[in-house]
């Protein structure tokens, strides 16, 4: 077994157990670094020839197509607009920061 667990894999009495799941702010922000990574390297023309591949394939019935279209059509994960304007906010910020780095 693990340092610090029983015999049935739990912390055993006094351990403190690991650092637990990043604040969600530090989450976000990362999540905002992968993305501007991503929009700097993938060209609007380059986007919109990866759409048009979805959309043809998704046409001729193509279910990952289709659900990787949904995806990307629907807002992911938000729970609210008000939760869409935080992470726009924060990635514009990410991205200012950047550009003014670079």
């Amino acid at each position: 077994m693990a340092e610090g667990r029983d015999a049935s894999g739990r912390f055993d009495k006094g351990n403190p157990g690991g650092p637990g799941r990043p604040k969600r702010s530090v989450e976000l922000a990362l999540e905002m670094r992968r993305l501007l990574a991503i929009t700097e390297a993938v060209s609007d023309d380059d986007w919109r020839e990866i759409v048009a591949t979805a959309v043809k394939k998704a046409k001729a019935g193509d279910a990952r197509a289709r659900d990787w279209l949904t995806a990307h059509l629907v807002l992911p994960e938000l729970e609210s607009l008000e939760e869409w304007r935080e992470s726009q906010a924060m990635y514009d910020t990410i991205a200012e920061a950047a550009r003014r780095a670079a």
